[in-house]
């Protein structure tokens, strides 16, 4: 059995590409350089618990599926992937920042 750092970096890789995100696109979704994103993913450098929630954030899972190394097997429409894709500010803390003020509407109404 292969290491838990290159199962996660595969793990990371896998996920990247399924939202054909690019490293570079998503290192800087992570505040992380594309380097240090390439080490990960192959097993080289083992991310920090920190880098590990923000990669989580930028590919839409949580922390725990990233260490979650059995292969991925949601179905996820394409198409919805795509619509999704375009919609993702670059920068997490923006989409950090719309999430809250839609949860806040949200909660407004009740």
């Amino acid at each position: 059995m292969e290491p838990i750092v290159t199962r996660v970096g595969q793990r990371i890789r896998a996920l990247r590409k399924a939202r054909r995100l690019t490293q570079t696109a998503l290192a800087a979704r992570c505040g992380l350089s594309q380097e240090s994103l390439s080490r990960m993913e192959i097993g080289k450098h083992s991310p920090s618990l920190a880098a590990l929630d923000r990669i989580a954030l930028a590919l839409g899972v949580t922390p725990a599926s990233l260490l979650d190394v059995e292969p991925y097997t949601h179905d996820v429409p394409e198409d919805l992937v795509e619509r999704l894709q375009a919609r993702l500010p670059d920068d997490p803390t923006v989409l950090r920042d719309r999430l809250a003020q839609a949860l806040t509407l949200l909660l407004a109404d009740e």
